[in-house]
Order: C-alpha cells, then structure tokens, then sequence
C-alpha cells in the first residue's frame, strides 16, 4: 500500500500572517517536502489567495466562528485577569478591559473612554490576587475544552475529509483556533502553535496549551516558561520567518532605482518615518515637522522623508498634509477587505519594503517593532517619546506606548534611541548623517536579544519543527 503524505491544517485570523507564514518561505518549503496543506482562514477566502496558493498540495477554507455567548465572555474576560504584566496593563487588550471597550476590531480596541479610576484600581487588585492563585490558571486550562467543548459539525467534517496529522496554529490561541485545538485533542492529533507576533506572548493567558509552541526569541521563551507555566521542553526558538527577506540579496535594487521609483533623490539622505496609527494617533504631526525642518535646512545634510502609513488609519490618509510637498513620498500599499487587520502584503510590497529599509539612513518610528527591521539591515533606529498620544490634554506617548513588555526588550538592547522633543530628536538625526556606525554594536545585541538569528534560516528552522512533530 503507497504511504498517504501527511496532511498539516495551517490557521490564520490576521492577513498579515500570510507574509509571515505562506510568503515568507515557510509554505514552499512544506510543500517541497510533499505534505499536504489545507489553510483556514478566519473569514471567507478571496479569489485573488485562491489563484495564489491554491493547487494540487494547497487547499483554502474560510471558516466563521460563531458569536460567543456570555457565559463565555465572562469566562474570557477572567483568564486576562491571572497574568499581570506590563502588556496585560498597558496594551490594547488591557486597555479594552479598563476601559470598557468590549469589543475586538482594532478601531474600537483604542478607546479614549475609561472607566472612574476607582474602577481601574478594583480590577488591577482583582488581578494581582487571582494572578497569585497558581491553582486557578490549571483551573482554566482544565475548563476551557470541559465547559466550552466547541462541537462543530462543519469541522468534523473537515477533519474527516482531510484526516489531519498535525494542526498548525499562526496564533497561540482565540476564538477562532479553539475550536481546532480541541477537535483535534479528542481526535489525538498534534497541535503546534506559534505567537502572531514576537510581542504577543505576555498579552493573556494561553488557556490551551499546544504540543509544541515555537516562539521568536529566547525573551519569548523565557516569558512562556515564567508566565504562561509551559514546560522548556515544549518550546523552540526558531526566530522570525518573514525576516528571511532581509537575507535575500536577490530582490534587493539599486539605491537609484528604488528611491527615483518613488520620485526621491537617491543623492539625499533618506529618513524612514513608521507610522504607529491607532496606537499613535498624532504621530503624524512628527512627520510634519520634519518636512518642515528638511525644507529649511536643519539637517548636517540634505535629507529627504519617506512616509509608510499604518494599516489601522490608513484609509483617514493622515498624511494627506504631506502629499505634494518637496522631498517627501507617502508610500502606498494594499488593503483589502479581509480578516481584522485588512492588511495583506503583496510579495511586490514586501520586496518594496524591505529595498526601503535597505537604502533608508535612518528609521523613525515610536515604539515599534520597525526598530527591528531598521537593526536586521544595520540601520540607525531612532523611537520619539512624544507627540504621538494625547490624554487630558497631556502627552501621553511615553508613559503609556514604552509600558509594555515588548517595548522594554527592544529599548534595553540599546540600539534605539530614544528621544523626548523635537529638539533631541534633529540631534539624533544629525548624530547618525555624521556617524552612521553610533549604536552599530547595540543594533547586532537588540538583533541577537530579539530576533534569535539573523540568517534567512528562520523559516527553515519553523519546518524543522513541524517535521519533528511526526518522529
């Protein structure tokens, strides 16, 4: 009888996970190593992903989670409360439990409503205690699948069509991929997962444990071990997939070539501005200025700005101010109609960025994971600590984004600098147009720290551990 290759369910809920995940290398590599792959996603699939990746070895499905009930609500809302960390009280998660967003689409998630401070006071003592109460996270893990056992029809089906032999989630965990993880526990099939992001993994509690959890950085890892409780021995560091673009010197143009495709001077000196959206709903005013300062002179050299919108805002083009000013290009990229994010990055858009990042002089960006796209090709990162929140008619920037777990792993590295006015920020700029090698050495520690290796490998290593999962 010929072997069955064996078959892997991929699952994604962000459209930003199919760069990290299906265009990064990771897909061609399974498929050349003859598995079988049925990807779901976390809404009705588009036309144009099937005539990308669907063939004989891929299939797509859409699969819709029903509303939860409030039963369960609750039952979520009591697992944010047994970690404390600083994502828990300072991210967007936490900030929706504070202050009473109560829903999950990112444009509501950053509120400016809060409940009465004594409020936020009973909740963070309410999560300190049942944070201390070890008992209580076995508790959930053993009531999630018991309470909440998730019987869909529609995916049995699916498991008996395709007869899965491992289940691949591209989040540690949420609505949409509980219902897999416990199909395939009744079913004793493999589960492995991997954080959506390497800043995920102190948000909130994992209540379902996979066989495997791959993570980003040993920072991650060591944050699953002492917060989440999951065992050394479950866990790999393989680094981060999509960052093997940056060692991909194949697609990468020429200075002239790529910055005149944006109408820039390839004789100028480049600033990459990142901007934050949501998360930093004024950072434009930083970009403004810049410009400004451009125009006049202010800069030990002559310099001009590229502008990469966030997906969140995009479509308020906030920037609009900057468009049609003198050396400056606001970029440009697709959003579609699809999943939370509603940001799918082309693979012409991701050869464009990463050529971006390689002839930029500098990135500027507040509190951002493109700090680590500007070290992965040795460039000056600089972080602005203001101008981009407001609270009470306060600057806020700060003291609310440089609070999360996340931001205090890249900040400590030393190879970002970070500045508190615009006054330190044109001495930073004028700083790195005379010495692009200041930080160099702190640039390659925040790459060692954060993204485990830099060696186009990551993907690689993502499939090593998949395959091990079959020994």
């Amino acid at each position: 009888m010929e072997k069955r290759n064996k078959t892997i369910f991929i699952l994604i809920n962000r459209s930003f996970l199919i760069r990290n995940i299906l265009r990064s290398g990771t897909l061609e590599l399974l498929k050349k190593k003859r598995y079988n792959i049925v990807i779901f996603f976390a809404a009705p699939v588009p036309q144009y992903l099937r005539d990308e990746f669907e063939d004989d070895q891929v299939k797509l499905h859409g699969f819709e989670v029903s509303r939860t009930g409030r039963l369960r609500r609750l039952f979520n809302k009591t697992k944010r409360y047994v970690i404390v960390t600083r994502n828990t009280k300072y991210s967007a998660k936490y900030i929706k439990l504070l202050e009473n967003n109560g829903l999950p689409n990112k444009e509501r998630i950053i509120s400016r409503k809060k409940k009465p401070t004594h409020r936020i006071y009973i909740e963070l003592a309410i999560a300190y205690i049942l944070s201390a109460i070890p008992p209580l996270k076995f508790f959930i893990r053993w009531g999630e699948p018991f309470f909440f056992p998730e019987h869909s029809k529609r995916l049995k089906d699916y498991f008996d069509t395709y007869k899965p032999d491992l289940i691949f989630s591209t989040s540690t965990g949420g609505t949409f991929e509980y219902p897999f993880i416990k199909e395939a526990r009744r079913r004793s099939v493999k589960t492995l997962s991997i954080p959506k992001s390497w800043d995920n993994i102190n948000n909130e509690f994992i209540p379902l444990v996979p066989d495997r959890l791959v993570v980003q950085n040993h920072a991650s890892r060591k944050s699953a071990e002492d917060i989440q409780k999951i065992p050394r021995d479950r866990i790999s560091v393989v680094g981060m997939p999509h960052f093997d673009w940056y060692k991909k010197k194949e697609i990468l143009k020429s200075r002239k070539e790529h910055l005149e495709s944006k109408g820039l001077d390839p004789d100028r000196a480049l600033i990459f501005f990142g901007s934050e959206g949501i998360w930093a709903p004024n950072d434009h005013l930083i970009a403004e200025k810049l410009q400004e300062s451009i125009e006049k002179d202010e800069f030990v050299k002559p310099c001009q700005l590229l502008v990469r919108p966030h997906y969140s805002n995009v479509r308020e083009d906030v920037f609009k101010n900057l468009r049609g000013k003198s050396y400056v290009s606001v970029d440009s990229f697709r959003i579609v109609d699809f999943l939370i994010d509603k940001w799918d990055q082309s693979l012409d858009e991701t050869i464009d960025f990463v050529n971006s990042v390689a002839h930029c002089d500098m990135m500027i960006s507040i509190a951002s994971s493109l700090s680590l796209d500007a070290a992965a090709m040795n460039k000056p990162s600089i972080s602005p600590g203001f101008w981009g929140e407001y609270a009470g008619g306060k600057d806020v920037t700060g003291s609310k984004l440089y609070s999360t777990d996340h931001v205090h792993w890249l900040m400590s590295s030393g190879g970002v600098w970070k500045v508190d006015s615009y006054d330190e920020l044109k001495k930073a700029i004028n700083a790195y147009l005379e010495n692009p090698k200041l930080h160099e050495e702190e640039r390659k520690r925040t790459i060692e720290k954060l993204c485990y290796k830099l060696d186009g490998k990551a993907s690689e290593r993502l499939v090593e551990v998949i395959e091990s999962m079959f020994v």
